[in-house]
């Protein structure tokens, strides 16, 4: 078995050194990152608020819209059924129609 010398001692320990340092390097790198992705996060989740307030705002605009357009046809049939009954009765039941 070989001796080890104060030179292999001390590369060893340049190494453990330096290990050491990029670990904490890569850890705070990491650190940087997590608290960049924090704030894109807090920043999706602040559009996506306004996001929902204006489907809010779009959806009870389409349901008035489709209140409106229920009782238009409502009026259009209803007034189409009472013509349509009107002139069959008149000429159902009167022998002559008047123009």
């Amino acid at each position: 078995m070989t001796q080890a010398t104060d030179t292999d001692i001390k590369e060893l320990k340049d190494l453990i050194t330096g290990l050491r340092e990029e670990t904490r390097l890569g850890f705070a790198n990491i650190d940087t990152k997590f608290a960049n992705i924090d704030t894109k996060l807090s920043d999706i989740k602040g559009d996506l608020k306004v996001i929902d307030s204006r489907l809010t705002i779009v959806e009870a605009t389409l349901t008035k819209l489709d209140n409106r357009l229920w009782t238009f046809i409502g009026l259009v049939l209803t007034s189409t059924l009472g013509t349509l009954l009107a002139v069959f009765v008149r000429y159902m039941f009167w022998d002559s129609p008047k123009p």
